[in-house]
């Protein structure tokens, strides 16, 4: 987990590990290889970060090329996350960023859809009467 461990969805997480007995990861600097080197070790299933964070892995991608067989959803949240850093990751690593909003304030408020490696579905939006 990479993600400041003062807002709601740190201790959400926290809680629900604790709940389902499954291992919670945290090193106390962010360093982009070991964050690699550990996912593959450990077998990782998730990873909360920031944009920043994703962007920093992505220059280590190449020298490691890690294992993420185990891996079943990068998170994001706390800031924006571009659309190049987006299609960036997914096509470097075949895994699509789920990107959340109102992590901080509330556990979460919306999301991107959630599509899993190898699922191709199509995303679908709500328009409100009157919205441009």
């Amino acid at each position: 987990m990479s993600c400041p461990c003062f807002i709601f969805m740190d201790w959400w997480w926290r809680c629900t590990a604790g709940c389902i007995r499954s291992t919670i990861i945290m090193h106390e600097k962010f360093d982009p290889r070991r964050t690699w080197e550990t996912i593959a070790k450990e077998r990782c299933t998730l990873l909360m970060a920031v944009p920043t964070i994703y962007h920093r892995l992505l220059n280590e991608w190449e020298r490691l090329k890690p294992n993420l067989e185990t891996m079943r959803v990068f998170i994001s949240g706390s800031a924006p996350l571009s659309e190049n850093l987006y299609h960036r990751f997914e096509a470097t690593t075949g895994i699509r960023i789920l990107e959340r909003y109102g992590m901080t304030e509330a556990g979460m408020i919306t999301s991107n859809p959630m599509i899993l490696r190898g699922e191709n579905r199509k995303a679908w939006d709500i328009r409100f009467q009157g919205a441009a």
